[in-house]
């Protein structure tokens, strides 16, 4: 134990800077600590009564981020120890509201830090805005348009947090999306399916804090946000990493045609027609009725109107998907909407906070 301990005012130091709009306090602590003898083995940070973490005020609580200690010129006895203090500037995890410097907590439980990044991307777009009525993006007879992009934004969030284990145990999760509502402290809140877990990188670290030395990684988590909101009406609302996918095939399941339907395409199903003298098929017979061969609910090629050669209609092979209804029969180009939408998920899905036991906030 020295034999004396006094804090010195001459070398004590604050300052403020807020270079380049970045807010940075720093403070320096000088001692002057006498030994008993000049070969003293002593605890420097116990002795002046500072440990890494240690707030240089309660008026001011910046942490101390180093104490050095060094002879006093040529004295054997007499030694000088500088701690030094200075803020971070890691986010809070409470959106700066008032807590104290990250810096100040322990490493394993101190709130993660994070970095937002955010881009447009080309992708397609099967739903416009039309007349002011958001609506798949279909012409007048319910046809789907091929080739229509939108700009998408995505945000990339990178959150970096000091874990005992390497983030690489959770690498099989890669590519999972958010079941639950994920906050980043009180700017962010992501709704569930809106975030997917890209990757992380995981390094060796090492830090002490008060009297405990912690090794471990320093984890740097990448996800991907996209909000991808639909306005539709009946099947509106977020949808993320979901998929808005039109209900539209070049098959459908066939039915008892009639000529009160609302939602189902007669003429999509093979329909009975009569037989010309050579053997081939003439003009359809009304009323009408399925094909010999074809019953209801049977899987067949959907089928257009086509002017005959005869000056009768005929049947052809669509020569693209036509739209369904929700149990595969042909959905009627007079019904609305002219396109279903189906909301599907291909992505995983777990609690990503828990998980990969983020300390977001």
């Amino acid at each position: 134990m020295p034999k004396m301990v006094s804090e010195l005012a001459q070398g004590n130091a604050f300052s403020r800077s807020s270079d380049g709009g970045q807010l940075a306090d720093t403070a320096t602590r000088v001692f002057k600590v006498i030994l008993n003898s000049p070969n003293e083995s002593f605890d420097i940070m116990a002795a002046v009564g500072v440990q890494i973490g240690d707030a240089y005020s309660s008026s001011n609580p910046i942490p101390c981020v180093s104490v050095e200690g060094r002879a006093d010129g040529e004295s054997r006895l007499v030694r000088i120890v500088t701690a030094q203090y200075r803020s971070s500037p890691m986010v809070d995890g409470e959106g700066g509201t008032g807590l104290p410097d990250p810096m100040l907590i322990m490493p394993d439980v101190r709130p993660a830090n994070f970095s937002t990044s955010t881009s447009l991307y080309e992708a397609a777009a099967y739903h416009w805005i039309r007349d002011g009525q958001f609506e798949p993006a279909h012409n007048p007879v319910g046809d789907l348009m091929d080739g229509v992009t939108r700009m998408e934004p995505i945000t990339t969030i990178r959150v970096t947090q000091f874990n005992p284990f390497p983030g690489t145990v959770f690498q099989r999760y890669a590519g999972y999306i958010n079941e639950e509502t994920m906050q980043l402290g009180s700017y962010m809140t992501c709704a569930p399916n809106t975030v997917l877990y890209r990757g992380v990188e995981a390094a060796p670290h090492v830090e002490t804090f008060g009297t405990t030395t912690y090794r471990g990684f320093m984890n740097s988590y990448e996800f991907a946000y996209k909000v991808n909101e639909i306005s539709a009406p009946g099947y509106g609302g977020t949808y993320g990493w979901n998929i808005a996918l039109p209900v539209t095939g070049f098959n459908c399941k066939a039915f008892t045609p009639n000529f009160v339907q609302s939602t189902m395409d007669n003429y999509a199903v093979p329909l009975k027609r009569e037989r010309t003298g050579d053997g081939e098929y003439g003009p359809i017979i009304t009323p009408l009725a399925l094909q010999e061969g074809v019953s209801p609910g049977d899987k067949v090629r959907a089928l257009v109107r086509v002017a005959g050669s005869d000056k009768f209609v005929v049947q052809n092979q669509s020569a693209q998907p036509i739209p369904l209804n929700e149990d595969g029969t042909p959905r009627s180009p007079n019904a609305v909407p002219k396109v279903l939408i189906w909301k599907v998920r291909t992505q995983l899905q777990i609690n990503l906070t828990q998980t990969l036991q983020l300390r977001l906030s």
